[in-house]
This record gives C-alpha cells, sequence and structure tokens, in this order.
C-alpha cells in the first residue's frame, strides 16, 4: 500500500515529550514496507514557526528533522523546561532537533551555537550572548528518564529520574 496525502492539523498533542504543536502543514508519503514520510512540514511550537522533515531509518523508527528559533521565556512555557531558573539564562537562540520515536526508543537531540543566548553564571562558567558555545541537549524518554547535556568542550553532564528520584553526574573540564 502506497498513499500520498497532504496533511493539515490545527492542534496535535506529542505525550512522549509533553509537547503541543499548532498550525502543522505537511505533504506526506505513507509505504507498507517503510512507514511515514515527509520532506516538507511546518508547524508552530510555542508560538514561533518550525521546519521539518519526516523519516523513518533502518530500524523501522521516525525520524523527525526540526529546525526553528525560540526565546527563552518561550521555552520556559514548555513543561520540559518550566524549573529553569528566570535568571540563569536569557535571550534567544536558534537550534536543530532530531525526535526519534520507536521500537521502545524515544530520544530528542537538540542543538544550537546558543549565540543569541547569555548565561548568567559564576567566572569562566558565564557567557556573553554575542558569543558562540556549541551546545547539546539529549532526552532518552525511557525508564529512567536520562537527561544529557554538554556546553562547549569543558562541561557536560547527566542526570537521570526513576520514580520521581533524581540522580546525576556533572563534570567542568
Amino acid at each position: 500500500v502506497q498513499l500520498q496525502l497532504q496533511a493539515r492539523a490545527a492542534q496535535l498533542d506529542i505525550p512522549q515529550v509533553r509537547a503541543q504543536v499548532r498550525d502543522l502543514t505537511g505533504d506526506f508519503s505513507y509505504d507498507h514496507s517503510s512507514g511515514l514520510s515527509s520532506e516538507t512540514i511546518a508547524l508552530q511550537f510555542l508560538g514561533q514557526p518550525v521546519t521539518a522533515r519526516l523519516d523513518v531509518n533502518s530500524s523501522g523508527a521516525h525520524h523527525l528533522r526540526m529546525s526553528g528559533s525560540h526565546s527563552v521565556s518561550q521555552l520556559r512555557s514548555w513543561p520540559l523546561l518550566e524549573k529553569l531558573p528566570e535568571k540563569l539564562v536569557e535571550g534567544s537562540a536558534a537550534w536543530n532537533a532530531e525526535l526519534l520515536l520507536g521500537n521502545d526508543r524515544r530520544r530528542l537531540l537538540v542543538q544550537s551555537d546558543l549565540q543569541g543566548v547569555q548565561l548568567n553564571l559564576p567566572g569562566e562558567l558565564a557567557k556573553a550572548s554575542d558569543s558562540r558555545l556549541p551546545s547539546r541537549l539529549q532526552l532518552d524518554m525511557g525508564e529512567p528518564v536520562r537527561w544529557q547535556f554538554q556546553l562547549g568542550e569543558e562541561l557536560r553532564g547527566l542526570v537521570s529520574e526513576r520514580d520521581g528520584v533524581f540522580s546525576g553526574d556533572i563534570r567542568y573540564r
């Protein structure tokens, strides 16, 4: 079975990442042997435009690649980031993300150079908004839930949550 379709959705809930998208449009293809795919998807996430494409990898998992730009205050309205301390980070930045869903694996990977974002941290950890700092945030949504992050070459960490209990490791240099 092969299908070609155009889709429009005023609102779409994605419970795995506790997110809601709006104004989704896209041209989709479905093939029974390879799954759902799309070269062009447009949507609104946290009030900002996002472009995306969807494909299926060799193991049968859906792979959604996205890009957009958000302010820190917009990101704070997302339930996964609502506890981000208010004065710790300011500004806005462009980002690229990959969402992998399937085969008992749910992973969100977000990357940005953080240009436009100011980090109000002590000493060498501070970052001016006009500088670049390659960063990576990965959320594995299994059991346990695991957050991994890397800011530049020197700061990285891992935080896990199981049954409401958090544990982790943060390393500098």
